[in-house]
C-alpha cells in the first residue's frame, strides 16, 4: 500500500504515550502567566497528557508528561513546576495569571459546529481581535498553540479554534483553502457580534499552511490586518519541489539538481497537478534515476520519493487517493498576496526545512518595493514553527521559539491597532 505522504507545512509536534498530568483546574482556565519581573509564559495542558510551558523572554519551551508513574520533563534539566491556587512555582519564579479572561465558545460554518477559545485582555473599551488559522496537521489548535499568550501582550484578543475534523470541532478534515477560509470567517462573525470586540479592528493570523487560508480569508472586507508566519508565497507543488531539492542536494552533493529537476517537476505535475501528459516523462526519468537515487533520501516528498518508489501505473491507480483531501497543489499564493490591500506582516524562518523560504522572502520584498503595505521579517537559524534547535538528537530535540518573532508580532499589532503596550526588556 502506498504510504500516506506528509507533504507540506506541518507544525512538528513531539508525542508521548502519557497519562494526564496531576495539575489543578486553574492552569487550564488561566493559560497566560507572568513572573514578578514581568516575563510572560504560556501554560498549555494538552489532551495528549503533555503540559507545555513556553517562556517568551527567550522563547524557551518545556514539556512535561507522566511515564511509568513518574513525572518526566524535556529538556532533562527543565525545572519541574508545582501548582498552587492561582500560583505556579517554576524554577525560582512565582508565576501568577496575567489578567485576562478565557472563554469556551461555539460557532457554526456550513452546517458544522466548531469549538474555540476566546482570550480577552482586560479593558474598559472594545478591543481589537485576531482569528488564528492553524497548520495542516490533525492536532487541535486549542491544545497546542500559544498565540493568545503572545497577542494579549499587545492588548489584542484572540479566537483560537479547532479547524474542522480536529479536536472538539465537527466535520471532516480537509485541506481545501476556500472551505477553511469560510470556517475562519464564521469565527470572525462571532467576534463581530461580541460587544467587547471592536468590529473595525479585526485580523487574521495564518500559521504554516494557515498562511494560504489567511490569504484566502483576507479578501473579506472585515479583515483589516494579516500576519502570515512560516508559510510560503509558492504553490504547494512548488514547495514540494523546493523541499525535494534541499534533500537531493544534501544527500547527493556530486549530482546536478538541474538534471534531476525535469523528472521531479514532471512527477509533480502528473501526480499532484493531475496533468496526464507528463506520465511518459515520469516513466523515462524513473528508469534513469532509480539507479542513482535512493528514494529514502527524499522521503516525505511527492516529487522525489513518490515517483521513485512507485511506477506510473501504481501511482495513477492508487497514488492520488493518498493526496490530502481538497488540497489544490497549484494554488497561486503569490496572486493572492498581490491582491491584498491591507497591512500584512510576513514572517519567515530562514532555515525552514518544511517550507523553504528564500523565494518567498524575495517575492515579498518585490511587493513591498511595488508599494504594498507589507512588513517583512525573517529570522536566521529558525526552522519551521520559528523553532531554533538546541541540539541534534533526533529523538529528543530541544528548541526555543525565536524571541524576535514574538516581539515583532507584538510591536506590529500595537502599531496597526493603536494599542498601548508597556514594553519590557524581556520582549527583546
Amino acid at each position: 500500500m502506498l504510504r500516506a505522504f506528509l507533504f507540506i507545512l506541518l507544525l512538528p509536534l513531539v508525542g508521548h504515550a502519557a497519562n494526564p498530568l496531576p495539575f489543578p483546574e486553574a492552569p487550564y482556565l488561566q493559560r497566560i502567566w507572568r513572573d514578578p519581573g514581568g516575563q510572560v509564559y504560556s501554560v498549555i495542558p494538552g489532551k495528549d497528557g503533555i503540559l507545555r510551558i513556553t517562556r517568551f523572554a527567550d522563547g524557551a519551551s518545556f514539556r512535561y508528561w507522566i511515564e511509568n508513574g513518574a513525572r518526566v520533563s524535556r529538556p532533562a534539566d527543565a525545572p519541574i513546576p508545582t501548582f498552587g491556587e492561582n500560583l505556579i512555582h517554576f524554577a525560582d519564579a512565582r508565576l501568577t495569571p496575567l489578567p485576562h479572561t478565557l472563554e469556551e465558545v461555539w460557532f457554526e460554518s456550513d452546517g458544522v459546529r466548531f469549538y474555540g477559545q476566546l482570550v480577552l485582555p482586560q479593558s474598559n473599551e472594545p478591543v481589537a481581535a485576531m482569528v488564528v488559522a492553524h497548520g495542516s496537521g490533525s492536532e487541535a489548535a486549542t491544545d497546542y498553540y500559544f498565540e493568545p499568550a503572545v497577542l494579549i501582550q499587545a492588548g489584542v484578543a484572540t479566537l483560537l479554534f479547532d479547524k474542522r475534523g480536529t479536536g472538539r470541532s465537527g466535520g471532516e478534515r480537509t485541506h481545501a483553502f476556500d472551505q477553511l477560509a469560510r470556517d475562519l470567517l464564521a469565527g470572525l462573525s462571532l467576534l463581530q457580534s461580541d460587544p467587547r470586540i471592536d468590529g473595525k479592528r479585526l485580523g487574521v493570523i495564518g500559521l504554516s499552511q494557515g498562511v494560504y487560508v489567511g490569504l484566502q480569508a483576507a479578501a473579506d472586507p472585515r479583515v483589516s490586518a494579516l500576519i502570515a508566519a512560516y508559510g510560503m508565497l509558492e504553490s504547494p507543488l512548488a514547495e514540494d519541489l523546493q523541499e525535494t531539492r534541499q534533500r537531493f542536494e544534501s544527500a547527493y552533493p556530486t549530482l546536478d539538481w538541474a538534471e534531476f529537476e525535469p523528472f521531479a517537476r514532471a512527477c509533480g505535475l502528473a501526480f499532484a497537478g493531475r496533468q496526464d501528459q507528463y506520465w511518459s516523462a515520469v516513466k523515462q526519468g524513473r528508469k534513469r534515476w532509480r539507479k542513482q537515487i535512493d528514494a529514502v533520501q527524499l522521503a516525505g516528498t511527492m516529487s522525489g520519493d513518490g515517483c521513485l518508489q512507485y511506477g506510473p501505473t501504481l501511482l495513477k491507480a492508487f497514488g492520488r487517493r493518498q493526496l490530502p483531501p481538497g488540497l489544490d497543489w497549484l494554488y497561486d499564493a503569490e496572486a493572492k498576496a498581490e491582491a491584498l490591500q491591507i497591512p500584512t506582516l510576513f514572517q519567515f524562518s530562514e532555515a525552514d526545512s518544511e517550507a523553504p523560504s528564500a523565494s518567498s522572502i524575495a517575492k515579498v520584498g518585490e511587493l513591498i518595493a511595488g508599494g504594498k503595505p507589507f512588513a517583512l521579517r525573517h529570522y536566521p537559524g529558525a526552522d519551521h514553527g520559528m523553532r531554533v534547535w538546541m541540539d541534534d538528537k533526533a529523538d529528543s530535540r530541544n528548541y526555543r521559539i525565536h524571541p524576535d518573532y514574538i516581539a515583532d508580532q507584538i510591536d506590529w499589532l500595537s502599531r496597526q491597532f493603536g494599542t498601548a503596550v508597556e514594553r519590557t526588556a524581556q520582549l527583546r
